[in-house]
């Protein structure tokens, strides 16, 4: 499910690359495709306490490309202008909703793992439990 978490920043910056080189409609579609990753994103029930940093951070900066890319096809420079701006003012939030976004995956990643290995201890002990047994039975003399 996290996989969109890369797919998002992916398409937001080949968004913004898209239209460095005037590909308008590449540029919307890619923003599109950022924003409906994001939706899955934020759709995701789960209770990893760093997620929404990433999320917040990441819906500002798509909606600032959708922004850009809105003032681009409407050729009003100075929104597009303000727009690149409020993008670029994300910089610092950035870095922190991608160091927000690996604590969420580490956490994440844990909790997934430790039914699984704790279901695993429990199976080995009755094992070895069982082995012990079986060792004792086999140890006791016969009457």
């Amino acid at each position: 499910m996290l996989e969109g978490a890369t797919g998002e920043a992916e398409s937001a910056d080949r968004a913004l690359a898209a239209l460095d080189v005037g590909a308008i409609e590449e540029a919307a579609e890619l923003a599109a495709r950022a924003r409906a990753d994001h939706e899955v994103m934020v759709a995701w029930e789960t209770d990893l306490p760093t997620l929404p940093v990433w999320l917040e951070t990441t819906d500002a900066m798509i909606r600032a490309v959708e922004q850009i890319v809105s003032a681009v096809r409407s050729g009003d420079a100075d929104a597009a202008s303000q727009a690149a701006e409020a993008f670029g003012a994300l910089g610092d939030d950035a870095a922190t909703a991608d160091r927000a976004l690996r604590i969420a995956l580490s956490e994440g990643g844990s909790a997934m793992t430790a039914a699984p290995l704790e279901r695993l201890a429990a199976a080995l002990g009755s094992i070895e439990d069982a082995r012990a047994a079986a060792e004792a039975i086999v140890m006791e003399p016969a009457q």
